[in-house]
């Protein structure tokens, strides 16, 4: 008999190259696999909500792990969040239903980005993107109103050719406190390098280097070498992943 149990944990991404094991370099999925399969004392497979690129942070990731035996939450939780880097930490654990996906059962995701237009500061260099010119909030606004909606994102992205590319986004919400702008996404899905692009191109909205009628253009050629501007990772964040 197996049990399933559901993670929620964040990590800091700056030291690593995503989510996703690779065949070289510091994963957040390799670190937590070596970790709670030691606790565990037998191997563990992390199934994840979401493949975050490198450097892009977490605050609320969805995993789970399944074990041949029942495990004691409150020690195993205790005595993983002990061992593991101090980069990523496990905030709750609880058993759920065998057929549980944190993937495909997600009804929607919430990411954010943030860009800081105030005096450089290295303590934040990778945690949001710096950027020394003033930004059109209101125009940025207004262009985000045409990535609402489900469309085909392919310009937006890096998806392969024989890949589907439609994506709805519910909402964003773009919101300026001190100066600095927090671009919230809520949508079902998202592709690689979407929301990085849909940032950069907003910026460029703002500072009259893109119009509306560009950005409609490039939903219109469903190209992902149309638009290869993207913003930095360092200022993106998963913020959520929904289930019903």
């Amino acid at each position: 008999m197996l049990f399933s149990y559901k993670l929620i944990f964040s990590y800091d991404g700056s030291d690593f190259l995503g989510m996703e094991k690779q065949t070289s370099g510091r994963t957040v999925q390799e670190e937590m696999e070596k970790v709670l399969s030691r606790i565990a004392n037998q191997e563990i497979k992390l199934i994840y909500a979401s493949r975050t690129d490198k450097k892009v942070h977490a605050l609320n990731q969805v995993a789970i792990i399944k074990s041949n035996k029942e495990l004691n939450i409150y020690h195993f939780l205790y005595a993983t969040n002990l061992a593991l880097p101090k980069d990523i930490h496990i905030k709750s654990m609880e058993l759920v239903d065998d057929n549980f996906h944190p993937r495909y059962q997600a009804k929607g995701k919430h990411y954010q980005y943030i860009i800081n237009l105030n005096e450089y500061d290295p303590l934040l260099r990778n945690r949001m993107l710096f950027i020394n010119k003033e930004l059109n909030i209101n125009l940025m606004q207004e262009a985000s109103k045409l990535f609402i909606g489900k469309k085909d994102f392919r310009s937006f992205s890096s998806v392969p050719k024989n890949k589907e590319s439609v994506r709805e986004i519910y909402d964003i919400i773009i919101a300026n406190d001190n100066n600095i702008i927090t671009i919230d996404f809520y949508g079902n899905g998202f592709l690689r390098y979407m929301i990085r692009k849909i940032v950069s191109i907003l910026i460029d909205v703002s500072l009259n280097k893109k119009s509306l009628d560009d950005i409609n253009e490039l939903f219109e050629k469903k190209d992902i070498s149309a638009y290869s501007k993207i913003v930095p990772s360092i200022g993106l964040y998963l913020m959520e992943v929904y289930y019903d």
